[in-house]
């Protein structure tokens, strides 16, 4: 007998900060969930505000879901689209592959420059 499966999501909340000049990702918390909703995305919230989670940034694929989810829990948080998501949305408006290349080159280029001071 072949058992049905039922579709679902994982909702994952990643960390990011530096030790030093290291930078150090950590998975902080995730939920296996029916759906990519607010109602998901809250209750993944509340709890690790329960649990004393405070953030400068909160970076994300675009998703309305986790922007609506954000405000409900945080109240006026700073969103910004993440990098990856920001270069997909500004190649998916180039035709042309080869100008595709070539502007892919030059965003990560611009992303890896070092900040000048003064």
């Amino acid at each position: 007998m072949r058992k049905r499966r039922k579709n679902a999501v994982i909702l994952a909340v990643l960390g990011h900060r530096r030790v030093g000049r290291r930078s150090i990702k950590e998975m902080i918390d995730y939920r296996i969930s029916r759906a990519e909703d607010v109602q998901s995305y809250r209750e993944l919230l509340k709890s690790l505000k329960q649990r004393g989670l405070n953030f400068n940034i909160a970076v994300h694929d675009g998703e309305q879901a986790i922007s609506g989810a954000l405000k409900s829990v945080y109240n006026n948080p700073s969103e910004q689209l993440c990098l990856f998501h920001k270069m997909k949305n500004v190649l998916e408006l180039v035709k042309s592959q080869w100008h595709k290349e070539i502007l892919k080159e030059e965003i990560w280029r611009v992303y890896d420059a070092r900040t000048k001071i003064g």
